[in-house]
């Protein structure tokens, strides 16, 4: 079971959005509430999946967005809106959303991306695709150039343990936290804490990004 915390300023979209949420027999909504009340709730409910809609007034999505990422245990974010800019897409996961979805996502497609998300499958609708493969583009060219520098990538591969290779590899390799956790014997609790340190060593909060630079700086080789 899944648990998802819905966070939007309208009551009747929570409303709307937990009715097509709990129709799937594996997901749960275990909170809903406003922008500014979003990161307490999150701290009290603890759900692996949040909801959170990008324009509000008193706190919007990116101001939540960056609370959320400095819980201890964040949840994985799906950003919602009514449209997309390249600018709104690019900001949301340079800041570490797991998803963007547009408003008028079907019930079908919602689930299924929630469902993702709570595997650690990064999730984005079709209509902004294009910006998001543009911004991974320039995050490649920024992997490159940190490659480049090779006491940096030394530095790095100094600093990873031996697990956070391992779980590093397997990201890379496609798996989702439940799958890591499952392949290396211990919880996805561990996981996350793994991976948190993978972040902060490698200067990135997206699992995407951490991928690509350690590929880049050839940390995932040794491994092959």
């Amino acid at each position: 079971m899944i648990g998802v915390m819905i966070v939007d300023d309208e009551v009747l979209t929570r409303v709307a959005l937990r009715t097509l949420i709990e129709t799937d027999d594996e997901l749960r909504v275990v909170a809903e509430c406003s922008g500014p009340d979003a990161v307490e709730a999150a701290r009290s409910h603890r759900p692996d999946v949040t909801l959170l809609d990008l324009r509000m007034p008193g706190a919007d999505g990116f101001t939540v967005l960056r609370g959320l990422r400095a819980l201890p245990e964040p949840p994985a974010v799906l950003m919602m809106t009514r449209f997309a800019t390249d600018e709104d897409v690019r900001r949301a996961f340079a800041s570490g959303a797991s998803g963007y979805l547009l408003k008028d996502t079907t019930a079908e497609e919602l689930s299924d991306a929630l469902r993702k998300a709570g595997a650690g499958i990064g999730v984005v609708a079709e209509t902004v695709a294009p910006s998001v493969i543009a911004d991974y583009r320039v995050l490649a060219q920024q992997a490159d150039a940190r490659a480049d520098d090779g006491a940096e990538a030394r530095q790095i591969a100094g600093a990873l343990t031996a697990r956070e290779h391992e779980v590093l590899q397997l990201v890379a390799d496609g798996l989702s936290n439940p799958e890591i956790a499952v392949r290396l014997l211990v919880s996805p609790e561990t996981v996350k804490s793994h991976l948190a340190s993978c972040f902060a060593k490698l200067g990135t909060n997206s699992r995407v990004r951490a991928a690509l630079i350690a590929e880049r700086m050839g940390l995932l080789r040794e491994l092959m």
